[in-house]
């Protein structure tokens, strides 16, 4: 398509906007920054005159600003997306100048950017269309400034402040798009509720989710009502519901999950639905509907958190949120919802590693599910592991739940409680998983010091109890 765009170019004619954005989107994913800058900062302006000259006057205004606004955005993308900060900016300046709005996509994604910088923040160039009433019930946002009108860099005091200031990028532009009718997609929804929630903005989310997102998604035209990115989907539950829990307002959670357990969710399982009429043309039934389920295994966090020293606590879990959890689980399986695979392995953590609900037996029953999701290869990535990581995870929990199990029968062995068939049985399922769980572990380039490594590593103790059984049982360790 690069020649194609040559001889257009050569010829005097102005490329159709669609075709452009998917020629620039090409050079971007193929990191050709030569052509696109030749393109974007070299013949834009051509381009430009060109289009005046071929647009009817009671159209060119219109005509000309979103060329801009969809080219230049199209750069403050490509930017964002390599952490370019400062191009990024100077493109959304661009887009500002124009008379226009950067399009929702463009300013998730610098909004992202932004997120992920440690130091301080650019001064955005401000909407030219002032703010004046609410607009589907959200109230006037504005961008931060730096102490003067020339600071062209905000300095964040902290962290906390460095998160609030991106927070409040993200409302601000979420009032500009809405403004200028640049209608918000699922995808910067998604990066807005991420900022709030690292701000821990909880009203603030509270009110985007209840009442902005809703009224805006029913304002977007009916044409473009009938893309996917437009409509919420389980992630975006997912998100708001974890978001809430971050934030430390747990009755919010409960509300939006059973919200989404009586509402959303059979919404969204109809054959009829957009959700399913979308995504049924890429994914079979039972992932759309595995996906259906990721809110259920948002509500409860199990680990407890380490102390001041770093120490993790004795026992590890929380059981009031384990319980909570095998009862979601249980509404799940109740609501016939397949599991996917964030909540196969939650569960079987909990069988494995929880001492008030051990059970090797149906750990084995989900480390099937969890193997048959792993080489599904027709599933979305939120609904099957996308390594050999989460793999790893599993088997280790595998490990460990055997190794407890064989520890305690050999106490009850010597007490007459259990034949020893019973144990052998154990240590020959512990020696199919450690090998598995090496096997896993050889196929993921982690250093020690990795987080996560140490994640799916086991102890030195652990690995010595299971070599020990393979030897016993005259079976190769690896």
């Amino acid at each position: 398509m690069k020649s194609w765009y040559v001889d257009m170019y050569e010829c005097g004619l102005v490329p159709h906007l669609p075709l452009l954005l998917k020629i620039l989107s090409q050079a971007q994913k193929q990191h050709d920054h030569e052509f696109w800058d030749t393109v974007v900062y070299g013949h834009l302006p051509e381009l430009l005159e060109r289009l005046k000259v071929t647009t009817p006057e009671e159209k060119r205004e219109s005509v000309l600003k979103s060329y801009q606004q969809e080219v230049w955005s199209s750069g403050i993308r490509a930017h964002a997306l390599l952490n370019e900060i400062e191009e990024a900016v100077e493109c959304f300046g661009r887009v500002i100048a124009a008379g226009g709005y950067p399009i929702a996509e463009a300013c998730a994604a610098l909004l992202d950017a932004l997120a992920s910088q440690n130091t301080s923040l650019p001064v955005l160039a401000a909407d030219q269309i002032p703010a004046s009433s609410a607009i589907c019930g959200m109230k006037p946002a504005y961008l931060p400034q730096g102490d003067s009108p020339l600071d062209k860099y905000i300095i964040a005091k902290s962290p906390k402040h460095h998160r609030m200031l991106v927070a409040e990028m993200g409302l601000a532009m979420l009032y500009s798009l809405l403004q200028h009718n640049n209608w918000p997609g699922v995808y910067f929804y998604s990066v807005l509720i991420a900022a709030l929630v690292r701000a821990r903005m909880v009203d603030e989310l509270r009110h985007i989710f209840e009442v902005v997102m809703p009224v805006a998604m029913r304002k977007v035209p009916a044409h473009l009502r009938v893309f996917r990115g437009f409509m919420p989907s389980p992630f975006t539950w997912l998100m708001a519901i974890r978001g809430a829990i971050k934030c430390g307002d747990t009755m919010l959670a409960d509300k939006w999950f059973s919200e989404y357990r009586m509402s959303a969710m059979p919404l969204f399982r109809e054959e009829s639905s957009a959700y399913i009429r979308f995504e049924s043309k890429r994914f079979s039934k039972h992932s759309l509907l595995a996906q259906l389920a990721l809110p259920y295994y948002s509500m409860s966090h199990i680990p407890r958190p380490r102390t001041s020293d770093g120490v993790v606590p004795t026992p590890w879990y929380d059981l009031q949120q384990v319980e909570q959890q095998l009862e979601i689980d249980r509404l799940r399986a109740l609501d016939k919802l397949p599991m996917p695979f964030t909540g196969a392995a939650k569960l079987l953590a909990i069988f494995t590693r929880v001492d008030e609900h051990r059970n090797v037996d149906r750990a084995e029953e989900l480390a099937d599910e969890i193997s048959a999701l792993f080489v599904d290869t027709h599933a979305p990535r939120y609904v099957r592991p996308v390594s050999h990581v989460e793999l790893a995870g599993c088997w280790k929990s595998m490990v460990f739940g055997y190794i407890s199990a064989i520890k305690q029968q050999q106490q009850e062995l010597v007490a007459g409680l259990v034949e020893p068939s019973s144990v052998k049985r154990l240590q020959v399922r512990l020696a199919f998983w450690y090998r598995e769980w090496a096997a896993a572990c050889n196929k993921v380039s982690l250093s020690k010091n990795d987080q996560l490594g140490k994640a799916i590593r086991l102890s030195k103790a652990h690995r010595e109890f299971a070599e020990d059984v393979c030897r016993r049982l005259n079976l190769p360790v690896n």
